[in-house]
């Protein structure tokens, strides 16, 4: 009768679990010392404290429960055990003769291997185990509710364990040394992020638009799962329970949970932590041994290392010395490369950096300094050419971050010196017209005396951001005409300043100041008087008119020039929309972000308009207001109010 084939060895993982003890013991002690007796010691203040105050207790154990948890479901923690855990495990691989003397034994690769990732794995899980099943016990004896919610946490940090320990391991079979192994680990984790932001800036440089890689852009980008450790970082921990404002949900037994939509990203690590798994058990089968030692272990890790290698290192080094050659000037990126009129200069500079990174390669992989006649030829020109066409490609504005069709807009964000958002296809599609009218012009601002920037933030429909940033000359006839009267005509000049919901009942304005100069009868016309609006039937006066003057045209929305002397005013609010409102109009995630309550004590962004006689409603109501005492002085410190 034939045996079962098993791919799994007790002896080999018997073994790895008594030789590696030290290391799992080393993990339970400071799972033990750093997250369990703290929180317990945590809790047992909370108890002495709260004696008299019983119904407090679980409220103040479910915040400290929530506080350890993020610390020891951090994904950084656990990528650091699993790189440290795969090397250790699979020391043998970085020795010759242990790496021959293992592959003696009448063991089939694949049953090793196996069994050493479970002994791994199991090490990785001890200390988890065991504080998990601590703060299940814990949120049981005082009923906070949690004992799901640290559940499903379990299962978020399982499958951050399987992804990383999978690319750790897996990273192991491709190299031949244990350092190499750490530093290929780290940058798979973060290379897309990195690659990202370096070519994000080489655009920026060969645009006409300045931009800024801003956190959010980073973290928003559709593609931040090919980092894993920071979109582990964006996905894992018990969350706040929040609204689609962001507002708290009513109720302290509902504060922190993880939802559905939580957990559903981690079904998906999981999945990727075994096919990545499969692929470093397949590695481990075919790698050779006499390739110990070498940087890589395989013939085909050769050319990628040459070329990630290559085109990142020496786009890194290029913006750094890029960079050093204008630090003391102030200038962005923007202004040393394409004001500057220097695109040339950068783009040698970028293709010098490349192919010497490339030879650094060459060197790393050889492990001498000696490659200039035995270096990858193929490859070299293969690198350099894809960079060249890059470059050129980049230069024409052929590639880069493109202005969207308006079919692809989710909003539009224009901000000057005030901020209107769009949602309608065909006020976008306008704005879009100009703005390509700006890009092809490419005003040349430099001896204007009034100019303005000017921000154009496209939501796309997949989620994506576009951003783009101008500066442009403010003068009758100009560019800046053009984009008065489109904003004064649009469709939604009431929605762009005031919201979907600015004709509801229950809309309001928070925040009032009218800012002006020479107030209150004060001959000095240069200085400035802010008066504040605290009356809510007073605000709703003002409101009326400012929704009436901008009905009829009478006020310019799109405020792109602060000057214009002692004859105007200028308001400044905050708009209130409740999530029923939100609801009810169906505004999207960025109009309730937009338009009102951001947490449980902060509105929107604040709002500005300019008001010039033309808008006499406006300018009637705020003499009335003055007249009637509603309108008061203000040293400019602004009050909160929730309603």
């Amino acid at each position: 009768m034939k045996s079962k084939k098993s791919y799994f060895s007790k002896a080999v993982f018997k073994k790895d679990m008594m030789q590696f003890w030290s290391l799992w013991a080393i993990e339970i002690f400071i799972s033990i010392i750093a997250f369990v007796m703290p929180l317990m010691s945590k809790v047992s203040s909370i108890v002495k404290e709260n004696a008299d105050n019983v119904l407090a207790i679980p409220d103040d154990v479910r915040d400290q429960i929530k506080e350890f948890s993020v610390i020891w479901s951090n994904p950084i923690v656990i990528g650091v055990l699993a790189i440290v855990v795969a090397i250790v495990i699979f020391h043998y691989t970085f020795n010759s003769r242990d790496m021959y003397m293992m592959h003696s034994f009448p063991i089939k690769r694949e049953v090793l291997f196996v069994s050493h990732y479970l002994a791994g794995l199991i090490i990785l899980l001890i200390p988890y185990i065991l504080s998990f099943i601590s703060y299940i016990e814990i949120a049981c004896v005082y009923k906070t509710q949690m004992v799901s919610d640290i559940a499903l946490l379990a299962f978020e940090v399982l499958a951050m364990i399987v992804l990383f320990y999978s690319m750790a391991c897996t990273v192991v079979m491709v190299c031949g040394n244990s350092m190499m192994s750490i530093v290929i680990y780290d940058v798979a984790n973060v290379l897309y992020v990195a690659v990202f932001m370096m070519f994000y800036s080489i655009n920026q440089m060969f645009s006409y638009a300045t931009r800024e890689v801003s956190r959010t852009d980073i973290l928003e980008n559709r593609f931040i799962w090919l980092s894993p450790v920071i979109y582990c970082m964006q996905k894992a921990g018990i969350k706040n329970v929040t609204s689609v404002a962001g507002k708290y949900t009513p109720g302290y037994s509902q504060k922190y949970a993880i939802t559905g939509n939580d957990i559903m990203p981690f079904v998906g690590v999981f999945a990727v932590g075994i096919i990545i798994f499969v692929i470093s058990l397949m590695l481990y089968k075919y790698r050779k041994s006499e390739t110990v030692g070498d940087v890589v272990s395989f013939t085909w890790c050769k050319p990628v290392f040459r070329t990630v290698f290559s085109i990142t290192g020496g786009v890194f080094l290029a913006l750094i010395l890029w960079v050093i050659r204008f630090y003391n000037t102030g200038l962005s990126l923007h202004s040393m490369g394409y004001e500057g009129g220097k695109l040339i200069y950068a783009g040698i500079l970028v293709l010098i950096c490349v192919s010497i990174c490339y030879f650094i390669s060459e060197m790393i992989l050889k492990k001498t300094f000696f490659v200039w006649k035995t270096f990858s030829k193929t490859n070299f020109f293969a690198v350099f050419g894809v960079m060249f066409i890059f470059l050129a490609l980049e230069a024409t504005g052929l590639i880069g971050v493109k202005i969207p069709d308006a079919k692809n807009v989710s909003s539009l964000e224009i901000s000057a010196y005030n901020e209107l958002l769009y949602t309608d296809e065909e006020d976008i599609s306008k704005f879009i017209e100009i703005q390509k009218e700006i890009e092809d012009k490419k005003l040349d601002v430099g001896e204007e005396e009034n100019n303005c920037g000017i921000d154009f933030i496209y939501t796309l429909k997949n989620g994506s951001k576009r951003e783009f940033s101008y500066t442009i000359p403010v003068r009758k006839g100009s560019i800046s005409d053009e984009l008065i009267k489109c904003a004064n005509s649009s469709n939604q000049k009431l929605e762009a300043v005031f919201s979907k919901a600015y004709n509801d009942e229950n809309f309001k304005l928070q925040n009032v100041d009218v800012e002006s100069m020479g107030a209150d009868g004060d001959d000095n016309d240069n200085v400035w008087y802010t008066r504040v609006l605290i009356d809510e039937k007073a605000r709703k006066k003002l409101y009326d008119a400012l929704r009436t003057d901008v009905a009829d045209g009478n006020i310019d929305i799109l405020n792109l020039n602060t000057a214009g002397g002692n004859d105007y005013a200028e308001i400044q609010f905050k708009t209130f929309v409740s999530e029923v409102m939100a609801d009810k109009y169906k505004m999207t995630a960025c109009e309730r972000k937009f338009f009102y309550v951001n947490e449980s004590d902060k509105f929107a962004i604040k709002k500005i308009l300019l008001i010039t006689k033309k808008a006499k409603n406006t300018m009637s109501a705020i003499t009335e207001l003055t007249n009637d005492g509603l309108l008061k002085q203000s040293d400019e410190t602004y009050e909160e109010y929730d309603y």
